[in-house]
């Protein structure tokens, strides 16, 4: 990637200066972010769990002011860290989409409640694929597949630069109940809009980095979803629940024990009602778990099935060889009008005779 010349939006991306907050939350989430491992063309990538963060400091020569910090610094820093690029990357586009004050929030979650209303390990859905095409076949590939349905995607923004020198595409996922982008009409209701919706997805990040010699162009492409700001979004919403019911009970508990049994019936009914209120909270986070593990499978094979339909053409070619060309039909020179002179009419006329 070093070797290409940098492309003029990249170059004033790799310039652009980050807050030192920021700069920690963009390598704290760098190092979720899964490794890849290269397998055989046209399958799956494994995809490793990310290790424990690594001790990330900034390179010397560093010229952004005082607790500022360049990308291309950020970058450098992780990679020496042992952060892969792609990953920190990500990260960056991540953390464009989500806005400074939620990246930073998002990012400032307490693991034990996430644990308990969540409850899945990985803060990501990603999924990614080596396709044996070079880089340009697939990024034509990934528009016209990315936009059909179910998935509907909308392309919305190029970040960093060329895909082919870092940069990430980022895609905005349809939201059920609302019309695409550019359209009015609402998008239909399927198994990926639904628990896209459900968990907040609103963001696709795509990365296409080229593999192989030209002779036989390759390239691995990764689609990864930012799962944490629905993960706090939900949490609101439970914990709002779990205050108001549990406020309802109590008191609505406190109140009937006081007018059947005085005094000494309120103190009991009060807490038959923090009892019943804590109960249901147990069973509505318990729900809201199963809830983000189901949504994380199905969205994780949705988004496989994106990149099964990205290599599906190359498997074709290789199974039955290349698609033959349309054939054109055979085109036939008129004859001459001579040719297909009509006969003169020879008008009759049949005169009665009196």
């Amino acid at each position: 990637m070093s070797e290409l010349p940098l492309d003029s939006s990249l170059a004033a991306f790799e310039h652009l200066v980050l807050r030192e907050a920021e700069a920690l939350a963009i390598w704290s989430r760098a190092a979720q972010l899964p490794d890849e491992a290269e397998p055989e063309a046209g399958a799956p990538i494994r995809l490793a769990e990310a290790p424990p963060p690594a001790p990330v400091a900034l390179v010397e020569g560093t010229r952004a002011p005082a607790g500022m910090y360049l990308v291309r610094d950020i970058v450098a820093a992780a990679v020496d860290a042992g952060i892969p690029e792609r990953n920190v990357r990500v990260a960056l586009a991540e953390h464009d989409a989500l806005g400074r004050e939620l990246a930073l929030a998002v990012e400032a979650l307490d693991e034990g409640v996430r644990e308990h209303l969540i409850g899945t390990t990985p803060r990501t859905v990603q999924v990614s694929r080596r396709v044996s095409e070079s880089a340009s076949t697939v990024l034509e590939r990934l528009r016209r597949v990315a936009g059909a349905p179910p998935w509907a995607l909308s392309f919305d923004a190029l970040i960093g630069g060329p895909p082919t020198q870092g940069g990430v595409l980022r895609f905005t996922v349809p939201v059920m109940g609302r019309g695409p982008v550019n359209g009015s009409v609402p998008q239909p209701m399927n198994a990926f809009v639904y628990h896209a919706s459900r968990v907040g997805l609103l963001q696709l990040h795509v990365t296409v980095t080229p593999l192989g010699p030209d002779a036989q162009p390759a390239c691995a492409v990764t689609i990864t979803g930012d799962l944490r700001a629905g993960e706090q979004r939900s949490i609101g919403i439970y914990r709002a629940l779990a205050t108001g019911l549990a406020g309802v009970v109590a008191v609505t508990g406190a109140i009937l024990g006081s007018k059947a049994w005085g005094a000494l019936g309120a103190v009991a009914g009060l807490g038959l009602g923090a009892a019943l209120a804590f109960g249901f909270n147990r069973v509505v986070a318990a729900i809201g778990r199963a809830e983000h593990r189901l949504a994380h499978r199905v969205l994780t094979a949705e988004l496989d099935d994106v990149l099964r339909a990205l290599q599906r053409p190359s498997d074709e070619a290789r199974a039955f060889g290349a698609a033959a060309p349309a054939r054109s039909p055979r085109l036939v020179r008129a004859p001459d009008a001579a040719q297909h002179r009509l006969p003169a009419l020879r008008p009759s006329f049949n005169f009665a005779l009196g």
